[in-house]
């Protein structure tokens, strides 16, 4: 669990899956890299005679979620003590940013594939509230362990809801029984406002859920 990565956007919500990969980060010494998780460009711009001009404010709009997209990851990371990566091993965790990442939720699941590990703003039904086509690319595309702040009542009452899916929730405390190379640090992950829920992508008929308790 040496590589996380955090896809960012600008919201309150993105506050728990900062500090969600930053406790993992401690545990495992690890590098955590960022980068800017917004909407595609064409997906924003509108089909009509006017789409050109439409696309000249799409664009300008999406450099600025960017811009501050990347404002709020290096001000954790500064806040927190974390150091920039220099590119050779560390032995304390240490954070990157990734300037050319393209817009659109596919780049989650497509650039995750090279990481240990995933961690994301939690979905939710409110205005600017991260979306679950990121978690679901993160899932289905990466095929990486996805850990989120969840929590830990919404755990139990939506436990047996995650069994019409090919996937398993598993609380922290039963991660090192499936992943032998965590099995010797201390879990849960957790802090006071939940519990880091790991989401993994099961076979066809290994639906399970390990609630946490």
């Amino acid at each position: 669990m040496k590589t996380i990565l955090v896809p960012t956007e600008h919201g309150a919500a993105m506050a728990s899956a900062l500090d969600t990969a930053l406790l993992l980060a401690r545990k495992f010494d690890s590098f955590i890299e960022g980068f800017s998780l917004r909407p595609a460009v064409a997906d924003l711009v509108a089909m009509d005679p006017d789409s050109g001009l439409t696309m000249v404010a799409v664009k300008e709009n999406d450099a600025e979620m960017v811009r501050q997209a990347e404002d709020l990851f290096r001000a954790f990371m500064t806040q927190h003590q974390v150091p920039l990566n220099t590119g050779t091993a560390q032995p304390t965790p240490s954070f990157s940013w990734l300037d050319s990442a393209p817009s659109g939720h596919d780049f989650v699941g497509s650039y995750g594939r090279v990481f240990d590990a995933i961690v994301l703003a939690r979905p939710g039904d409110e205005w600017q509230s991260p979306s679950m086509v990121t978690l679901e690319s993160a899932l289905f595309e990466s095929g990486r362990p996805v850990l989120m702040l969840v929590p830990a009542v919404m755990v139990r009452r939506k436990a047996s809801r995650c069994r019409k899916f090919s996937w398993l929730m598993i609380s922290p405390a039963a991660v090192p029984a499936r992943m032998p190379s965590a099995a010797s640090r201390s879990w849960p992950i957790s802090s006071s406002t939940g519990i880091a829920v790991v989401f993994m992508v099961m076979p066809p008929g290994r639906n399970e859920v390990v609630a946490a308790g």
